[in-house]
Parts: C-alpha cells; sequence; structure tokens
C-alpha cells in the first residue's frame, strides 16, 4: 500500500504527539496530564544498548487506541497488546539502526519540504500547539520526521520491489472474482473557507456553474479541490446527502472543524463487480505487499538473530 507525502506527515504528526509526549495539540487543546503507568519508566528491553521502556511502548500503543490502558484488567490481552507493541518498536529500532550503519541520509531539502508540510497541514497555530503540548522544539520535531523518514527508507530496501507478472494476476483474479466490488462513488468539487462569511456566496457562484477553478483564491483563504470519493469513506450524515443529491446540486455551508467546506456533487458510479482490467492494479498492489511483509518478516527474523536484544 502506497502512502502520499500528506498522508504520511498527518501520520508523523499524529504519532509525533503520541509517541513523543502526551496527548495530542491536533485539535488546539491543552492535553490533561497523563496518568503514569506503574513501573513507566522501567526498561523492557536493550536493542543493541538502546533502552525501549515501558512508557514508550504505552505511547506506542496510544498511538492506535487513546483508550488502551482500559484493558489493563485483562492481564491475557494486555500481556498480548504490550508483546504485539514491543515487537514493532525493537523491529523500528533494528531498521533505523540499519539505516544509520549504512549511511543512509534524508537530504535536507526533502526534511525542510517535510516539516513545511506539516506547518501546512495543521496551520502555523496548531503546529506551535503540537510542539508546545511536547515541550519540544522545531528541531525535536524535525529529529523525529528524519528519523521516521529513514525507518521508511530502510524498509523499503529490505522489502525491494516485488514484480508480480500477469500470469499470477490473473489466476489471482479468477480464484477471487467475487470478492472485487467496487464500492459507489462521486466526483465532489470541494471548497474550504477560512472565513465563514463567505460560504453563502461561494453557495451562489457554484449554484450558478461556475467553473471550480475560478472560485480559487488562497489569498482570501478560499481554496479548491476535485475528486472521485468512495461514499462509504464520507461521514454518514454526509454519505447520505451525496446519494440523495442529484447532479450540480450544491451541500453546505458544512463545518469542517475550524473551516467551513462547500461541496458541488458531480458524477456518480454505482457499485459493481470490478473486471480483471479494473481490479488488476488492486491485485497488483496487494500480492506486492503480501511479498514485502514477508521480506520484512524475513528480514526482521535475521536481524533478531545478529543484535543483542538483552531482556532485563
Amino acid at each position: 500500500m502506497s502512502t502520499t507525502l500528506p498522508e504520511t506527515l498527518a501520520i508523523l504528526c499524529l504519532l509525533f504527539c503520541l509517541l513523543c509526549g502526551t496527548g495530542s495539540a491536533l485539535a488546539g487543546d491543552t492535553a490533561a496530564p497523563e496518568k503514569t503507568a506503574p513501573n513507566a519508566s522501567a526498561v523492557l528491553v536493550n536493542v543493541n544498548g538502546e533502552p525501549v521502556t515501558e512508557a514508550q511502548i504505552l505511547r506506542r500503543l496510544k498511538a492506535v487506541d487513546p483508550d488502551v490502558e482500559l484493558h489493563r484488567d485483562d492481564a491475557n490481552r494486555w500481556s498480548r497488546l504490550m508483546e504485539s507493541a514491543t515487537e514493532a518498536e525493537i523491529r523500528d529500532r533494528l531498521l533505523l539502526q540499519g539505516a544509520r550503519a549504512e549511511g543512509m541520509k534524508i537530504p535536507e531539502e526533502q526534511l525542510a519540504a517535510a516539516l513545511a508540510r506539516s506547518r501546512e497541514l495543521l496551520g502555523e497555530e496548531r503546529f506551535a500547539a503540537m510542539l508546545a503540548n511536547q515541550d519540544a522544539s522545531e528541531a525535536d520535531y524535525k529529529t523525529f520526521l528524519e528519523e521516521r523518514l529513514l525507518i521508511d527508507q530502510y524498509r523499503a530496501k529490505v522489502t525491494g520491489d516485488p514484480a508480480i507478472d500477469e500470469a499470477t494476476l490473473r489466476d489471482y483474479y479468477r480464484g477471487h472474482k467475487g470478492s472485487f466490488q467496487a464500492p459507489a462513488r462521486a466526483r465532489l468539487e470541494m471548497v474550504e473557507l477560512t472565513d465563514a462569511r463567505l460560504a453563502e456566496r461561494v453557495v451562489e457562484r457554484l449554484r450558478a456553474g461556475e467553473p471550480l477553478a475560478e472560485l480559487d483564491d488562497p489569498d482570501a483563504g478560499i481554496h479548491t479541490m476535485e475528486r472521485w470519493v468512495n461514499l462509504r469513506d464520507l461521514p454518514r450524515a454526509l454519505e447520505e446527502q451525496v446519494e440523495h443529491a442529484e447532479a450540480n446540486d450544491v451541500l453546505g455551508p458544512l463545518a469542517a472543524g475550524e473551516k467551513t467546506r462547500v461541496i458541488r456533487v458531480g458524477e456518480r458510479q454505482a457499485s459493481h463487480k470490478l473486471s480483471y482490467k479494473e481490479a488488476k492494479g488492486l491485485i497488483r498492489t496487494k500480492l506486492q505487499e503480501r511479498r514485502r511483509q514477508a521480506a520484512l518478516d524475513d528480514w526482521y527474523e535475521q536481524a533478531k538473530r545478529q543484535a543483542r536484544i538483552e531482556y532485563p
């Protein structure tokens, strides 16, 4: 599965909040103090001399489930969660150590672009709040970005780019034809505004059929985008509105966090079974991911045997 740079950076911002401190400042709120777990500073394992603490593993778990500590009372489940997160942390430490051992570097311009994109995604106020909430500097966040990108880079080297031949793709499609169902989709033209007072005028212009590109005005805080979306991926209330809308209907103004959004509905596609041609790319991605995971698992088992992994 490929992840776009914007998606990667949004995930990294969230992970930074959770792995490097308590709570999340993405919404601009002040986080409550984290409840300190028993033995939170205890070292669970050393990976080539680098300690991994219980607090670090808890933060990793909370990146997936902020309420994970509610499962502490279930001893078996808690043990499985801690074991899985510890293994994931060991793997990431070994990947990062491998990248550094081979002298891998993230170009300064790539780091600068990633940092700039993070600021753009969050906005300056929330980016500053994120750092303040973690008692961190911009340099700390930049170091965090660099380490995550190095892990991704070394993982890509380990797993490679598996080639899937045509016969394998066709065989998989024949054996799983019934599972390839395209969800209902719609082409949405979206206008996002920082000033809600402009929304009604945007609605009027969209209803009048004005081309989307002509509404784009970054200086006025008006940003436009057009994309096909799966209806099932939309919030339930919006999904229902789009399902019942006619082509060129305008929805909104809609609240979107601190911003306001107006949407014009374009063409729609009903759910249908995918032909081989339509499914081919999905099959290739699925099979490549399986092979990459298998390669990563093989590498990890070998790396663990060669590493000094010591449990106190």
